[in-house]
């Protein structure tokens, strides 16, 4: 029922996007779930992108659509700061957040299973240059917030004309 349901007419756009970075299919329901329609991280029909100075004076775009849509899936975080020590805490869903991990660690880790995609390639490139200067679990977190830039540019230049 699952599959039928991804498969819907409605999804054919977001489908080719999910074919370049070979999510399955209960990832791809969730990631449906989730940012289906994708007008709720535009404004106007375009992606919202601010300019404002940052402390040093100089001109910083920042892309809000991009920060909803990486919060939507999970991947933002604010710093907790108890007095002793600084942590990262994780908002958004973790339902989709441990569901992306996961398909990081079978289809972006590996050296033999690699995407067959550009997309794919670059990720398992990153993850294999992070590994060699970052410790435990924290490179996959890495690539997972670059997956997650990545499929909003490419659901962006597909979806938004």
């Amino acid at each position: 029922m699952l599959e039928k349901a991804v498969s819907n007419s409605n999804f054919d756009s977001y489908n080719r996007v999910f074919d370049r970075f070979n999510f399955g299919i209960s990832c791809r329901a969730l990631l449906l779930f989730n940012i289906y329609p994708f007008d709720k991280f535009l404004h106007d029909g375009k992606p919202l992108i601010e300019r404002e100075y940052n402390d040093s004076d100089r001109l910083q775009k920042r892309d809000r659509s991009l920060r909803k849509f990486q919060a939507f899936l999970g991947m933002s975080y604010s710093f907790a700061d108890s007095g002793k020590k600084s942590m990262k805490k994780f908002h958004g869903s973790s339902m989709i957040r441990s569901h992306l991990y996961a398909w990081a660690v079978c289809m972006v880790a590996p050296n033999s299973n690699r995407i067959s995609s550009d997309v794919g390639r670059a990720l398992s490139d990153l993850y294999q240059e992070l590994r060699q200067t970052v410790k435990g679990k924290d490179a996959l977190v890495r690539i997972l917030f670059k997956a997650t830039r990545l499929l909003y540019y490419e659901l962006v230049k597909e979806l938004v004309r």
